[in-house]
């Protein structure tokens, strides 16, 4: 009888603790904590102070009979997340948590409209299991002890503010300066039912947006065109003229980076507004000259707060007589041009 109740004691022994076998040989029962930072936490029985072990001291560690460690390596994927939802894990013990992932790190300091399809649905992912996770510590944490091994009490609080303020993130905006190089463009002139049509000379202009965020890759804003000089190729001695139009604009972007970075953005950009117009000295006298419409439209990507766009526009003023017996001129300059210039903010 005596010779039973020995074996059912070393059963229950066996099975009702964790067993720590190191590498040197040394053997202990006790309680398996977790794992962090690569370190073994373990409470052996009747051992008052015991530092955690690295995971290659580890020749095998045990729990419930399952081999958990063996050889330095941890045998069940996973395990550290997992278990922190087991009865054995200590309150405020924290294993390998999925709020410290460094790719999830990253993606909380970004906006979502900022994020790739595949940095979205890796967010999600792991911000499904960082709120899991804090929901174990904090049921853990309710009824834990002082005496644990690492304090955690801010872990719930500090992630759940990271994630407000990454769902919640400010409006974006951007600051373009950009210099024109127009490809000639076409000058037309109607009156009284003709057009006539000439041909301008290449030129250049400078332009400039402030944009702000309306919604996730839409911004809106406004800006302007500094066109330089210049003359109808046929009249190059009859006087150059120019228009500086300004115009609301609306900025449509998307990210089609196969890499996901989010700084190569391409973009749509319709335009209009009011343009201005003059002429220098040496043009027709006799005349009040006023400004129009304007339009446009612009195609472009942003790479690392640069930018290069192609654009389209069209500027329209009247020429009016100081004779009365005369009739309104209309004007209006064409072009397509190329740009290179900076996109700031974001």
């Amino acid at each position: 009888m005596r010779k039973y109740l020995l074996v059912i004691l070393f059963l229950s022994i066996g099975f009702g603790q964790d067993v720590l076998t190191l590498k040197k040989g040394a053997i202990y029962e006790g309680e398996f904590l977790g794992v962090k930072s690569g370190k073994v936490h373990f409470k052996p029985l009747n051992v008052s102070t015991f530092k955690p072990r690295r995971l290659k001291e580890i020749k095998e560690l045990t729990q419930d009979g399952k081999v958990i460690i063996q050889d330095g390596k941890l045998m069940v994927e996973n395990y550290e997340i997992q278990s922190t939802v087991t009865e054995k894990v200590q309150p405020l013990v924290t294993q390998i948590s999925p709020c410290d992932d460094k790719r999830y790190i990253e993606l909380k300091t970004k906006s979502l409209d900022e994020m790739s399809d595949r940095e979205y649905q890796y967010f999600l992912q792991y911000d499904k299991l960082c709120i899991e996770f804090d929901k174990s510590i904090k049921g853990a944490n309710n009824n834990s002890n002082s005496g644990s091994l690492i304090q955690n009490t801010s872990i719930t609080q500090n992630n759940s503010s990271i994630r407000a303020k990454t769902t919640s993130s400010k409006k974006g905006g951007y600051f373009v300066i950009s210099g024109n190089g127009d490809f000639g463009g076409t000058y037309e002139i109607s009156y009284d039912g003709d057009d006539v049509d000439e041909d301008v000379s290449m030129s250049q202009s400078i332009l400039s947006e402030i944009l702000v965020e309306a919604s996730p890759n839409t911004y809106m804003g406004f800006g302007g065109e500094l066109q330089f000089y210049r003359t109808l190729d046929d009249y190059e001695d009859g006087g150059e003229f120019r228009f500086i139009p300004i115009f609301f604009t609306l900025r449509v972007m998307g990210d089609f980076s196969n890499s996901g970075n989010v700084n190569q953005k391409l973009y749509f950009a319709p335009r209009a507004g009011f343009s201005f117009y003059s002429e220098d000295s040496e043009a027709p006298q006799g005349f009040e000259y006023k400004g129009g419409n304007y339009f446009g439209f612009g195609m472009g990507v942003i790479m690392k707060g640069f930018q290069l766009e192609i654009s389209y526009s069209k500027s329209s003023a009247i020429m009016d007589p100081d004779d009365a017996s005369f009739k309104d001129i209309d004007l209006s300059f064409s072009k397509l041009s190329a740009s290179i210039g900076f996109a700031l903010g974001g």
